[in-house]
């Protein structure tokens, strides 16, 4: 993983994860010196990576508003934009079990 010029390194976590699943990424942050607080959370992305592809996910904001962004890193360190959609709405549990079938006989 390159982390060159990138900020927050310390913060930055690389994973392993299943090929051709849609994958639900999330972020969110919060931050406050002295009298500033700052805090964005950008809705939920989804995109289904490709075997044998690293990506980079990452918040991005302009100062006014944030988004989740994520690039395809190529073997030699080029990256290129992946395509995100919005990620549906997991349901709660009270909608998960009024989906589920229910015995009503011997």
């Amino acid at each position: 993983m390159r982390v060159e010029g990138l900020n927050f390194k310390d913060m930055i976590k690389e994973y392993v994860v299943e090929a051709g699943k849609p994958l639900t990424i999330s972020s969110n942050v919060h931050s406050s010196t002295g009298t500033v607080s700052y805090s964005c959370s950008p809705p939920a992305m989804t995109f289904t990576p490709v075997a044998g592809q690293d990506y980079d996910v990452f918040q991005d904001s302009n100062g006014r508003q944030c988004w989740l962004s994520a690039r395809r890193i190529d073997g030699h360190g080029m990256d290129e934009p992946v395509k995100l959609s919005p990620a549906s709405k997991c349901p709660d549990d009270d909608a998960v079990r009024a989906a589920r079938p229910v015995k009503t006989g011997p």
